[in-house]
């Protein structure tokens, strides 16, 4: 007689959440937990994906819709108005998110990911509009307001799960506290310092993408363009130490997306060294001499990669 495999509900996440704050289990017990539940469990489909497609593009008509009528009205309307038109778009999309998220399948939890977003952008523009008018537009209290509202938000929502569009508005409403604070303050950076600081904390970034940030892949791939930005800003002012950085980021990143197998990663990782790269030859290499450069270079990697698979399988591995 077949023995039926016992069900389970699909909030395992909460409930070793829940195991790790009691003290059962510790945080690499939890973590080996999760992925050994991940590979056999598989959620039963309810939303196919031409469903889940259809339903994206179905709440981007709706908000287009929405912003060409609001951007009409919008000088007739008051404070009050442009006010409830934001709280009206942020209480729809939560609540329409935490709706879906009760369906337990993998299609729909996405689907409540973007209304989330759309919710948090509601949430934020109201902010902003009241901001706006209590500082007489000068600007950066707007922004530090919105950042702040948008920061929290996506910060309570996430809370370290695999929840990558609340994970990626957390940090940009982070970037806008930071900004508008800088601005607020009247403090003049100076490019180098301000690259810096943006590639040290995009290291740090990607650093926690590929230790205990989830979703990792998201802080991975945030963390190189970080820092490849940040060498970018480096660069003009001191060329030498922007273009190492950024080498050494790109670098980075395209070492670890190819032991990990992320082809995102990799990817990331391909053009910033690439752009990197085409930035040192321009600088230190000029005419020919720097296609030529590049050339060989290119060649004698691919001759090394090729020369080490035919020596592994020459060696029975």
């Amino acid at each position: 007689m077949a023995v039926r495999a016992p069900e389970r509900s699909w909030d395992l996440e909460d409930h070793v959440d829940s195991w790790v704050r009691e003290g059962i289990v510790d945080e690499e017990q939890a973590r080996r937990i999760l992925e050994r539940e991940a590979g056999p469990v598989v959620a039963p489909r309810r939303l196919s994906i031409a469903a889940e497609l259809m339903t994206y593009l179905g709440v981007v008509l709706v908000v287009a819709g929405a912003g060409v009528v609001t951007n009409r009205v919008w000088g007739d309307i008051g404070i009050g108005g442009r006010i409830s038109i934001g709280l009206v778009a942020a209480a729809l999309g939560f609540l329409g998110g935490w709706v879906l998220l009760r369906v337990g399948e993998p299609g729909a939890t996405r689907l409540a990911g973007f209304l989330w977003l759309c919710g948090t952008a509601g949430a934020a523009m109201a902010t902003a509009v009241l901001a706006d008018r209590l500082d007489h537009g000068r600007g950066w209290p707007t922004v530090l307001s919105a950042g702040a509202v948008v920061a929290a938000i996506s910060l309570g929502l996430w809370r370290n799960r695999e929840r990558p569009l609340q994970f990626a508005s957390a940090v940009a409403g982070v970037v806008m506290v930071v900004a508008a604070a800088l601005n607020g303050a009247g403090w003049a950076v100076h490019p180098v310092a301000a690259g810096s600081v943006v590639w040290v904390a995009s290291l740090a970034l990607a650093i926690g993408g590929a230790t205990v940030l989830r979703p990792g892949i998201v802080a991975l791939v945030l963390g190189q363009l970080g820092a490849t930005l940040g060498a970018l800003l480096i660069t003009p002012d001191q060329p030498a130490l922007g273009l190492t950085l950024g080498l050494v980021a790109g670098a980075a990143g395209l070492g670890y997306g190819v032991g990990r197998r992320e082809p995102l990663v990799v990817v990331v990782g391909v053009l910033a060294f690439f752009s990197m790269t085409v930035r040192l030859l321009g600088l230190y290499l000029h005419g020919p001499a720097a296609a030529l450069v590049s050339v060989l270079l290119g060649v004698a990697l691919v001759a090394v990669a090729l020369w080490r698979t035919w020596g592994r399988r020459a060696r029975g591995h």
